[in-house]
């Protein structure tokens, strides 16, 4: 609303004629529930459809950009520089000088190394038009050492996101090959230029994911408490990532959630929370989305482990009517997460059509690749509803077309294979094949690699619980 009502005060310096036909347009959409090209023509304010709509995209982003002129230091530094330059190209050196003096200290301590690379560059420009090529020289030289501070963080940075990015592909890890997959990221020979404090964010960074990868929890804890420590005494980390603060905080949470300490995950839980109002969060769809959805999904999450149903359902109830305005503002890996958490508590309350439904929402996404992990596991859940609504006509077709899903991605490991093997068949009236299953899954539970698909649904009891109804 402040944004709007910013907009409207700076859009009154741009009337043609008496009447200001950007801004009828601008209230018209903005009180529409629904808008379309068809509708705008035929409103009497409207001449030029195409051209219109771009001048008010462009106005409403020079709205945005003063409106958030000062609203981070990043921001504050960009508009500084552009300052200095208009004051440079109007022939008032001495004013420009001093403007980069001052946007050097701020870029410095906020470690805003391209903006200073940018400072420094500018200044020995303005240096050099002016004749005075000593100082001219020492800004080459202060432009040489920010450089090393930039290229040592970016090197850190790109190891640490080709970290984030194997991870990703991976999901949860479910063999040796796995691990060496994120081993070769880890251990390659990243060349450290000066120290900063943006590149031990990252270097912890890295060391938390792969120490959360091979399930050293008590260890990953130690670097989390360095990252968490690192953002809330240097207030310029959070405004350089937001996001990252916010994942310090649920990565904390889901470390005491692994580490069986309920009650302090569930602390760390309501921290996220009462990030809500946080200015950088409040003002941005995106960030807002997904703290809605890590916080989210890890109370039911927890909820689901303590086998609080109940209390999973009554969660699930008090967030769902907020979905409209979160689910377009974030990335499909996040939301789909949060479906396998429903179809679990649906599954549970036996919900069996509702779990079908959103079960295949994301087996039927063709564009969704990117979790390998919940695009397995959301097969063999699938499979498992199938088989709870007694859909016997397409469970072989189903089981055949999961098993070779998951041969083709390399993901049919021990558990699924016992699962798959033990829904085919079941109805073959073999108890001894049957119980062999069981057996089976039980040693399963207690392998390290295996048993962290028991997490969420326990397979084993559900195939004894089949078994004493046989």
């Amino acid at each position: 609303m402040s944004e709007k009502r910013f907009f409207k005060i700076f859009s009154q310096r741009h009337v043609i004629g008496e009447t200001n036909q950007y801004l009828l347009m601008f209230d018209f959409i903005d009180k529409s529930e629904s808008i379309s090209n068809e509708i705008l023509l035929q409103q009497p304010f409207v001449k030029n459809l195409s051209a219109e709509k771009n001048y008010l995209y462009r106005l409403i982003l020079k709205s945005l950009n003063a409106y958030y002129a000062d609203f981070s230091t990043k921001m504050k530094v960009q508009n500084l520089i552009i300052s200095a330059e208009i004051l440079a190209y109007k022939g008032l050196e001495s004013q420009a000088l001093k403007t980069l003096e001052k946007t050097a200290k701020i870029a410095e301590e906020a470690e805003l190394f391209t903006h200073l690379l940018t400072v420094k560059q500018t200044e020995f420009e303005i240096l050099s038009k002016i004749n005075n090529y000593d100082i001219a020289l020492d800004k080459i030289k202060e432009f040489e050492n920010v450089l090393k501070k930039q290229v040592g963080f970016t090197a850190i940075q790109e190891q640490t996101t080709e970290l984030y990015k194997v991870r990703q592909s991976i999901g949860s890890i479910r063999s040796k090959e796995d691990i060496s997959q994120l081993e070769k990221v880890v251990k390659q020979n990243t060349k450290q230029g000066l120290p900063s404090k943006k590149s031990n964010l990252f270097l912890n960074s890295l060391n938390i994911a792969y120490l959360n990868a091979t399930k050293d929890y008590k260890k990953e804890l130690v670097y989390l408490e360095k990252v968490v420590d690192l953002y809330e005494s240097n207030q310029f980390l959070i405004e350089y990532s937001v996001k990252g603060y916010i994942s310090s905080i649920y990565n904390t949470a889901n470390t005491y959630r692994n580490l069986k300490n309920y009650k302090k995950a569930l602390f760390f839980i309501d921290k996220l929370d009462n990030l809500k109002t946080n200015k950088l969060i409040s003002t941005s769809k995106s960030i807002s989305a997904y703290l809605f959805y890590l916080s989210n999904n890890l109370r039911l999450y927890i909820h689901i482990l303590n086998n609080e149903f109940k209390l999973a359902n009554i969660a699930y109830e008090r967030i769902k009517n907020e979905y409209h305005l979160h689910c377009d503002n974030i990335n499909k890996s996040v939301v789909y997460e949060h479906l396998i958490l429903i179809i679990r508590i649906k599954i549970e309350q036996s919900e069996f059509k509702k779990a079908l439904q959103l079960s295949n929402i994301i087996i039927n996404d063709t564009s969704f690749k990117k979790r390998e992990d919940i695009l397995t596991y959301v097969r063999l859940i699938n499979l498992l509803i199938h088989f709870e609504l007694k859909n016997d006509f397409t469970i072989e077709y189903l089981s055949a077309s999961a098993a070779n899903y998951l041969k083709r991605k390399k993901r049919l490991y021990k558990t699924e294979k016992e699962v798959i093997n033990f829904i085919t068949k079941f109805t073959s009236g073999n108890k001894k094949h049957l119980d062999k299953v069981n057996e089976n899954l039980k040693i399963l539970k207690d392998d390290h690699y295996e048993k962290s698909m028991f997490n969420l649904f326990d397979f084993q009891k559900w195939v004894e619980d089949k078994l004493t109804k046989y």
